[in-house]
């Protein structure tokens, strides 16, 4: 079981999850310190030049980014969105050529996904929010910008931060 270097970590039915140092999702039982990989991959994918960037568990369903490792200082993605069924062990193809690295929250209310990619540098930050649709099943891209520390950030950015600050909070509460 390796625990030295893992990325993104959830905890899901009384398991941990996380993405090990190959890109791949592995299940821990914190009880045993049982672990084991979960196949996320449809068939055809590995993970020898692409990895699994981020990944997101809502319900039973396991949403992952793929693609090009892109997770280190001013890496450019270009990641395909998958969703895998915990039950049937499938997965789905939902978008692909995103350049969001990241997974955000899951909204029920309007049935989508939200994507972000953000960064910072010398007092200056930069972010690009989407949200895939499951409804119109498009990506849909929500709001993009930069600011510094003497600008203000857009109002838009601002409602948007806190919409999803929200939606993380009130999943946490329901865990």
């Amino acid at each position: 079981l390796e625990l030295n270097s893992i990325f993104s970590v959830i905890v899901y039915n009384n398991k941990l999850f996380y993405i090990n140092s190959s890109g791949q999702i592995v299940s821990v039982d914190p009880i045993s310190k049982q672990g084991e990989k979960v196949f996320v991959l449809p068939p055809g994918k590995q993970l020898a030049e692409n990895k699994i960037n981020d990944f997101y568990i809502y319900q039973n369903r396991l949403f992952y980014l793929y693609g090009s490792w892109c997770q280190d200082y001013l890496n450019e993605c270009n990641l395909q969105l998958y969703e895998y069924n915990m039950t049937t062990k499938t997965s789905r193809l939902l978008a692909d050529n995103l350049t969001d690295r990241e997974i955000v929250v899951y909204d029920k209310m309007e049935n989508r996904l939200y994507l972000n990619n953000n960064g910072g540098d010398g007092g200056c930050g930069w972010w690009q929010n989407d949200a895939y649709d499951f409804s119109s099943k498009q990506v849909i891209k929500l709001d993009k910008g930069s600011s510094c520390d003497d600008e203000p950030e857009t109002d838009l950015h601002v409602s948007l931060s806190k919409k999803i600050r929200d939606l993380q909070a009130s999943q946490v509460k329901n865990i």
